[in-house]
């Protein structure tokens, strides 16, 4: 008698414990379900991310960002990225863009943009301590309430082409000595002689891939890096 009673609390416990994990997994999918549309549009809507669309839009990104390609986005709000931050950043793009600078290779393309634009979907959870790799090749520590020295204000956005955070402020660049190099006018001489060894490699990872003609991949979106052996 007391072996069934036994096995009656065992299997009464195994059943709360299974409804429990259940209700668990459909917070969680309730919080993480995909919405509508891709990361642009819900930028587009968004009137407390305006500044940022507005340098996204003027740098091209806003169709990549509404493309199939995923994407994992930190758009800083407009309360610590003003209206005359933004428009300094659309000079300086156009600036650059008219003296014939590649896109890749225009600092507020590599500098702006993609230090706030990851690959493929990155989530956070409570415990989430860890690195991810921004489009321009930096990596940021990401946890649940902080990218980097800017704090999480909106997290896991699931849209149909990736992941969107709204943080606080935007994300401070840091240049490699290299990069160093170009920005200090004493060590231009210097930088010049290096540069001249610069050479572009194309990177499929981070291209679009369209249809295949005569058994090669033709790229809707190619991507070059600058490298410097």
């Amino acid at each position: 008698m007391n072996r069934k009673i036994n096995h009656i609390v065992i299997m009464a416990g195994m059943l709360m414990s299974m409804l429990a994990c259940s209700d668990n997994w459909d917070d969680h999918y309730a919080m993480d379900a995909t919405l509508d549309g891709t990361i642009w549009q819900a930028i587009k809507q968004n009137g407390d991310l305006s500044n940022f669309a507005r340098v996204v839009e003027a740098t091209g990104y806003d169709s990549r960002l509404a493309g199939s390609q995923m994407f994992t986005v930190f758009a800083p709000s407009n309360a610590q990225f003003t209206d005359h931050e933004a428009d300094e950043l659309i000079a300086r793009y156009q600036a650059e863009k008219k003296m014939g600078k590649r896109e890749t290779d225009n600092q507020v393309v590599r500098q702006f943009i993609q230090n706030h634009i990851a690959l493929f979907n990155h989530s956070v959870a409570s415990t989430t301590n860890d690195s991810i790799t921004m489009m321009n090749g930096k990596y940021e520590v990401v946890t649940n309430n902080q990218f980097g020295q800017s704090a999480i204000l909106s997290r896991n956005q699931f849209f149909t082409n990736g992941v969107l955070y709204v943080i606080d402020r935007p994300k401070q660049y840091f240049p490699n000595i290299y990069e160093y190099l170009s920005m200090d006018g004493q060590t231009d001489s210097l930088y010049h002689f290096l540069s001249s060894y610069n050479h572009y490699e194309f990177d499929a990872e981070e291209s679009v891939a369209g249809d295949i003609v005569n058994g090669k991949t033709v790229y809707l979106d190619s991507v070059f890096h600058l490298t410097n052996p």
